[in-house]
């Protein structure tokens, strides 16, 4: 998948609005200090991003990433995981008011606060 097949995915499953508030209630509800695993049940409120995880994946697996600088070096985000499992692709969806500054190839900006791994 290419980071114009991620846009338009999220173009046909929401708003980038929509999804901007999606995230940020999930931040609400879950906060960014811990790593969290999301599961079917925590996306019951937040449906643009539900249909988004189920327009990449029969199974996404979502987590919530707290800053890592170690790992990626990127703020806190929730991380979208598909594909194929020698090949995992990542989408990371970011708070509104998150520095992004940090952020470097390989990873893609899709949107204002979301970007693609491919």
């Amino acid at each position: 998948m290419k980071t114009a097949d991620v846009r338009q995915t999220l173009e046909k499953c929401s708003s980038e609005p929509e999804i901007q508030a999606e995230v940020d209630s999930l931040f609400v509800r879950f906060g960014d200090k811990d790593w969290k695993p999301l599961d079917d049940a925590d996306f019951s409120t937040t449906p643009g991003l539900a249909r988004i995880g189920n327009a990449l994946s029969v199974d996404p697996l979502w987590d919530i990433m707290p800053i890592d600088p170690n790992e990626i070096g990127v703020p806190s985000h929730m991380r979208l995981r598909f594909g194929q499992h020698f090949h995992y692709q990542y989408i990371l969806f970011f708070r509104t008011g998150s520095d992004l500054s940090s952020i470097k190839a390989p990873f893609e900006q899709v949107t204002n606060n979301v970007y693609f791994k491919p």
